[in-house]
C-alpha cells in the first residue's frame, strides 16, 4: 500500500500534493498535525482516505478535534503518528512497546527519514505554501507491503 504523508500544512496546501499523490496511486493519506484548516482534510479526502492527528496551532474548530495521536495497523505493520515527536535517538525510548514499525510525527519543518532498530522514524517536514525555518516543503511517500517498509521524501519546492 503507498500511503501519502504530510504535515505542517497550516491551513493551505502546496499546488503540487495532489497532484503527487494522485500520480503515486496512494491509498491512505496521513497528516501529522498542524493541518489549520479541516478544508486541508476535505480536499485530501478526493485523493484517498485521509487520517489526521491534532498539532499545536490546531486549536479551533474540527482540527482541533483531531485526536492527538493514532495507532494504525497497516498489512501487518503498526504505524504510529503524533504530532510533536522529536529525533530518532530521543523519541525511540518512549515509544511504547511493542516499537511500531513507523512512528511519524510533524513540527519541526524538518524532513527526516531514519531507521532506529525496528523502527522507520519519518518526518514529511511542511507541505504548506509557505516555507519556514528554511526547510524546503517537501512530503513523503511511504510503501508498506507485507512487513517490508520503505519511504521517500519528496521535495515539493527548491532549498
Amino acid at each position: 500500500m503507498i500511503i501519502g504523508v504530510l504535515s505542517d500544512t497550516h491551513g493551505t496546501l502546496h499546488g503540487r500534493v495532489v497532484p503527487l499523490f494522485e500520480e503515486a496511486g496512494v491509498e491512505m493519506i496521513l497528516h501529522a498535525g498542524d493541518v489549520g484548516s479541516y478544508g486541508i482534510i476535505e480536499q485530501l479526502s478526493r485523493v484517498a482516505r485521509v487520517q489526521a492527528v491534532c498539532g499545536n496551532v490546531d486549536v479551533e474548530g474540527n482540527v482541533a478535534l483531531l485526536p492527538a495521536e493514532l495507532r494504525l495497523e497497516v498489512e501487518g505493520v503498526t504505524v504510529y503518528m503524533t504530532h510533536i515527536g522529536g529525533k530518532p535517538g530521543a523519541w525511540f525510548p518512549m515509544l511504547s512497546e511493542p516499537k511500531p514499525g513507523v512512528a511519524i510525527c510533524g513540527h519541526s519543518h524538518a524532513a527526516l527519514l531514519e531507521r532506529l532498530g525496528p523502527t522507520l522514524f519519518l518526518n514529511p517536514g511542511a507541505a504548506g505554501t509557505q516555507r519556514r525555518f528554511s526547510n524546503p516543503l517537501c512530503v513523503a511517500l511511504l510503501n508498506v507491503s507485507g512487513v517490508e517498509v520503505e519511504a521517500e521524501l519528496v521535495v515539493l519546492d527548491g532549498a
